[in-house]
């Protein structure tokens, strides 16, 4: 199973900053093969995101290689980012990577997609979804035709 979520406590999908994203990933079944691999792309507006080496795919986790015995087996069917004591590591998204430029009017929807590999071959995918909004709202006041203007005094209204 895959289970994704989002650092902090933000119920409504959308963001300003930076976002972090856990990651925990359990291959839990009668007989272990082991995560093989989690790799993990970022869709911007269902666009892939490709880095400055001009990769969209990205690895989060290479399990070992090599003969395993039952128990290392077992310990290599866990991944969880959410673990302060482990070395699993979250997924960190930064507005700038995504490419959001505050004040720009965009509203950017991005998903992380992650695909998790175990040893036998088999694969599963999740995705998460979020908004990335670094624009300001506009605030504009006006007084329609039939409504007395405000008065001004010392610059002050009233």
């Amino acid at each position: 199973s895959i289970d994704l979520s989002i650092r902090g406590n933000n119920q409504s999908g959308y963001y300003n900053d930076d976002i972090t994203v856990d990651v925990k990933v359990e291959n839990s079944a009668k007989f272990y093969s082991g995560i093989d691999s989690i790799t993990y792309r970022i869709l911007v507006n269902d666009d892939v995101l490709v880095d400055k080496k001009g990769e969209e795919l990205k690895t989060l986790y290479t399990g070992p290689k090599g003969g395993r015995k039952a128990e290392e087996l077992k310990k290599d069917a866990v991944y969880d980012s959410t673990r302060k004591e482990e070395s699993d590591e979250p997924i960190k998204i930064s507005a700038e990577e995504c490419n959001i430029k505050a004040g720009s009017g965009d509203s950017n929807v991005v998903q992380v997609e992650v695909t998790v590999t175990d040893r036998a071959g088999n694969e599963a995918k999740k995705t998460i979804e979020f908004v990335i909004d670094q624009n300001n709202p506009d605030l504009k006041v006006s007084f329609g035709k039939d409504e007395e203007r405000p008065k001004i005094h010392n610059d002050h209204a009233y």
